[in-house]
């Protein structure tokens, strides 16, 4: 075999290995699958010891797409009961929502707490490809968060 068939080979492995790692961390994660810990409820004082609450993770430097992810965000949960957090995760405290959630760049989590633990989040994915179209991007947020509140 030649060097430039090795590798490409390589090359080629490492693709895989990459893109399915980020299909495993963006999938939803359920009851007794790698649960975040407590450090979830500590990150805000308004998050219910029982519910539903919609977290948006952002980062310090916030480009234009992702305040208005934030600002779509806002609007869906308005007037709902589910509130709305929003935390950046670049701060040092904040950090651990990465892996406590799985993130691989900004998101909308919706997180169920029971006896303020987290029992079940969902990350809404879809939001990036959203994100201008403000109608379908409120529908699909609304939508998700009915069905995530009905299953609690």
């Amino acid at each position: 075999m030649s060097i430039k068939t090795v590798v490409t080979l390589v090359l080629l492995v490492f693709v895989v290995v990459a893109v399915s790692t980020v299909v495993l961390q963006s999938r939803e994660t359920t009851a007794g699958v790698d649960m975040p810990t407590a450090r979830a409820k500590e990150a805000s004082s308004n998050n219910p010891a029982d519910g539903v609450v919609a977290i948006y993770f952002h980062g310090t430097m916030r480009c234009v797409t992702c305040k208005k992810l934030e600002e779509y965000s806002r609007a869906a949960f308005e007037g709902s009961e589910i509130p709305l957090e929003v935390i950046n995760v670049d701060l040092p405290e904040n950090r651990h929502f990465m892996d406590d959630f799985q993130l691989v760049t900004r998101s909308l989590v919706l997180v169920e707490y029971r006896s303020g633990q987290v029992v079940r989040w969902s990350n809404l994915e879809r939001i990036w490809e959203l994100v201008g179209e403000q109608v379908a991007f409120l529908n699909y947020v609304r939508g998700l968060a009915v069905e995530f509140e009905q299953e609690t």
